[in-house]
Parts: C-alpha cells; sequence; structure tokens
C-alpha cells in the first residue's frame, strides 16, 4: 500500500502528542528538561553519523570519500 509509512507516522505522532499533552504535568520540570537535552544530543548523534557514513567509505581495502558529486580512492601506497 502506497503511503501506509507516512500514514502509521502521522497516527504515531498524534498520539504520542495526545499522550505528552496528556502526561505533561505530572513529569517534573527537571526531567522534562533531562529528556528534551537527551533527545537533541540523539539527533546531534544521528545527524553527524549519518553525514558521516556517506563521506568516508572504505571499499576493496582502502579509503574512498566523497568530493565534487562522486567517490575518489586513496592510492594503494598510502597506508594508515
Amino acid at each position: 500500500m502506497i503511503g501506509f509509512g507516512t500514514i502509521a507516522n502521522t497516527i504515531a505522532v498524534i498520539i504520542g502528542g495526545g499522550i505528552g499533552l496528556f502526561l505533561k504535568k505530572g513529569i517534573k520540570k527537571s526531567l522534562q528538561d533531562s529528556l528534551l537535552q537527551a533527545m537533541g544530543i540523539a539527533v546531534l548523534f544521528i545527524g553527524i553519523g549519518g553525514t558521516l557514513s556517506q563521506m568516508l567509505v572504505f571499499k576493496d581495502g582502502h579509503l574512498e570519500y566523497w568530493r565534487y558529486g562522486y567517490y575518489w580512492s586513496t592510492p594503494r601506497w598510502f597506508i594508515w
């Protein structure tokens, strides 16, 4: 079914938002701040990891890196 992921994500956001509104009054301010900081750090690491995963790639025993729109390879004589 086309678009099922979008529909499921929308429903999950709506349900999560409703639960968040309901439970917000029951969570201490310090815990709310800690959760917000933890989510921010997680998003930062996921973003950095996603970026770096395609920037430096090891293939056939040597390093390839993204530059000028395509992958470049390190010379065979270059040893780490």
